[in-house]
């Protein structure tokens, strides 16, 4: 018996709103579905034989287009904003993404350097230009006007050389809450130890530590209510405000690096699935019988374009 080799190439057009029907040999029939628009192409190339063909022909069957996985890009922006834009090839949205993710760093790095220094800088000043004991001193001073008996052992001039290592902290505290029961005296704070974060924020803030400020000067009980302190005191206190504006732009900037990272992580989700409904082929032999007991062996190329 003769072999006939039959090659068919058939390109049919078609859109959602209507079905189209393709008939192959052997009188098989197949609809486009109608939920998309779509460009089917099929390419037929028939092999009929009399009796069985080798079953090696299935074997040849590439399988389906390979899809991106949204998690995956989702995952990937997740740890490196762009990334997951890169492996839905979305180059110029990955691009995007890590320049700013690149610039935000940046920023962060600067802001929080300069954050340090300003920090460094007000600290500094504050052990040249503030003594603990000179403020417990000032507080000696000013006893009776608090109606306060006993306000010894706040601190011992041979312990240390530091004025803060000279101080005992626990009986300066409790002075302080004794002259903050005197209504109107001002005293709202008791003074942590140094170098506690609040030691230094303390000292340039609240007007109750003005006498201990070497240009504290004439500085009275009268000065702690109506916040009349000294240029030194008011110096620092603009220092601190300095620091501290630095440090919340650079939380700020960690605040907007964690959004591009949440943001990156959705954008590349969704533009994984668009890639996924963007395009679809598939490649694949079918097998028809016919009422002859011939076979034919049917390479078919699809792709599908979905708008």
């Amino acid at each position: 018996m003769h072999r006939i080799l039959v090659a068919v190439i058939v390109v049919v057009l078609g859109t959602g709103a209507a079905k189209g029907q393709f008939r192959h040999g052997g009188g098989m029939t197949e609809s486009a579905p109608d939920h998309c628009a779509m460009i089917p192409l099929s390419l037929k190339l028939a092999l009929t034989a009399p009796g069985p063909s080798p079953e090696t022909y299935e074997d040849e069957s590439p399988g389906p287009y390979e899809k991106k996985s949204p998690m995956l890009a989702g995952v990937l922006s997740i740890a490196l904003p762009g990334a997951g834009q890169y492996y839905a090839k979305s180059y110029w949205a990955a691009a995007g993404f890590f320049a700013a993710e690149a610039f935000l760093w940046i920023a962060y790095a600067v802001k929080t350097g300069e954050a340090d220094k300003k920090t460094e800088e007000f600290q500094r000043f504050a052990d040249d230009h503030f003594s603990v004991v000179r403020y417990a001193r000032w507080i000696e001073n000013n006893a009776t006007y608090y109606s306060l008996t006993n306000v010894s052992g706040m601190y011992d001039l041979t312990k240390g050389s530091a004025p803060w290592e000279q101080i005992d902290w626990g009986r300066l505290n409790e002075v302080e809450a004794q002259i903050g029961l005197v209504a109107g005296s001002g005293f709202s704070h008791r003074l942590p130890v140094r170098p506690e974060q609040q030691y230094f924020e303390l000292i340039g803030k609240y007007p109750q530590f003005g006498g201990g400020w070497d240009d504290a000067g004439s500085f009275g009980p009268a000065d702690v209510v109506s916040d009349r302190v000294s240029a030194k005191f008011l110096a620092y206190r603009q220092m601190r405000g300095d620091a501290n504006s630095l440090y919340n732009f650079a939380t700020g900037t960690s605040f907007i690096i964690v959004a591009n990272h949440v943001l990156g992580a959705l954008h590349a989700a969704w533009s994984t699935s668009r890639w996924n409904r963007s395009i679809e082929a598939t490649v694949h032999l079918k097998r028809i019988s016919f009422l002859s007991e011939s076979v034919e062996y049917v390479p078919y190329v699809s792709v599908r374009l979905l708008l």
